[in-house]
This record gives C-alpha cells, structure tokens and sequence, in this order.
C-alpha cells in the first residue's frame, strides 16, 4: 500500500476499498492535532491508535466554537458529560482513553500500531462486505430512530443481505465446519 503524503507527517493511503490514515508527527508529541485529522480518526468505522496519542479538540482554549460537526460527534461517542470535559475544557484524551470511553475502536502500544492496523485491515479484507455495509446503515440510522424504526431497518437489510453469495457461503461455511470464504457479492 502506498501513501499519499497531505500534510507534514499524515498518509493516507486507499486500497480494495479501505482508507487507511497514518499519523506520524513527533513534533506535536503524538497530538491529533489538525481538526480535520481529528474529526475524520473520530468519524471513521474503526480507528486504531497508539495508546500515548492524544484526542485534543481545543477550541475554547483558542477563543472559538467547534466546528466539522465536533458537537454531534463527540457526544454520541463519548457522553455528553466527557464531551462537555473535551469541548468545554479543551482537555486532551489518551489513546488509551478514547478507547475505553468507546471513542475509538482500539489503543495498542505505539510499537504494535502498524500490525494492529494491517490485522484490522485484512480481517476486513475477508469479511461479507454487503452484510458490512448494511449494518453500518442500521447502526447509523439507529442513532436518530427509535427501536421499531431500527428493528424494521434490520428486517429489510436482512432480507437484502440473505440474497447475495456471501450469505450463501456464510452457511456452508457454518454447516461445513469451516471458515467463510466471502468474496463480497
């Protein structure tokens, strides 16, 4: 996979459908610290960081008022109580910490942040991706509905996903005793 280097120290790179950002900026000792960069690793289905890095979101301490969407965001990651701490105060979030407060998918030792990535990368790689799609739709439409609404989205993305191939496989795979071999279709 190769990078496309945007700014100083950030890549990004796109490969079989997967965006894959890399922030290396020991200038700013590990701080996400362009908004643009911050709101897209908070934003993004999994995010992947090195437990030292830091989630900062300093508006107020610059004198201004989120922006990229930060105040729907934050909140529905985090918390109203923690996002009012990040927003209000402008205190920085570990790696560590945003993972366990749920604001991203996981922090590992910095170390192990390359590995953990291409882990994640490749499990996604071989994943049912039509069935990947379809709960992403559910989950996001979720958040601004109620039960029923989101029970009547399953049913219908059930009844889209169990017409492609990689449903099909799901089940011989299942009954076969083996690993899916899903080719996303």
């Amino acid at each position: 996979m190769t990078g496309e280097e945007h700014a100083p120290g950030v890549a990004v790179t796109a490969d079989d459908g997967v965006l894959r950002i890399v922030i290396d900026r020991p200038d700013r000792k590990g701080s996400l610290d362009t908004a643009a960069v911050r709101q897209l690793a908070l934003a993004a289905d999994l995010t992947v960081a090195a437990e030292d890095s830091r989630f900062w979101l300093p508006f107020t301490t610059r004198g201004f008022t989120p922006d990229s969407g930060a105040t729907w965001l934050v909140p529905r990651l985090v918390g109203v109580a923690r996002a009012k701490e990040m927003l209000l105060l402008g205190r920085p979030v570990t790696g560590r910490d945003a993972a366990a407060w749920g604001m991203i998918h996981r922090a590992v030792p910095a170390d192990s942040l390359d590995a953990a990535a291409d882990e994640l990368v490749a499990e996604l790689r071989t994943s049912a991706t039509v069935a990947v799609g379809l709960n992403k739709r559910c989950i996001h439409a979720a958040l601004d509905g109620g039960v029923v609404d989101a029970m009547a989205d399953e049913a219908l993305m059930l009844e889209m996903s169990s017409r492609t191939a990689d449903f099909r496989e799901g089940l011989r795979a299942f009954t076969e005793r083996r690993p899916a071999r899903f080719e996303g279709r």
